[in-house]
């Protein structure tokens, strides 16, 4: 890719913002279910 087309582009802080958005998306994912997953482990453990 040459420079000038990476102006053609529409936005390349869209670009990154967008991929930092799926970053934090997938984490939060992540860290819900590890939550869920300690959760259903205490509630074992109570048991």
């Amino acid at each position: 890719m040459t420079p000038r087309s990476l102006y053609k582009l529409p936005n390349p802080h869209l670009l990154i913002t967008t991929m930092i958005f799926r970053v934090l998306g997938s984490y939060l994912e992540y860290v819900s279910r590890l939550k869920s997953n300690l959760a259903r482990i205490q509630s074992l453990l109570v048991q």
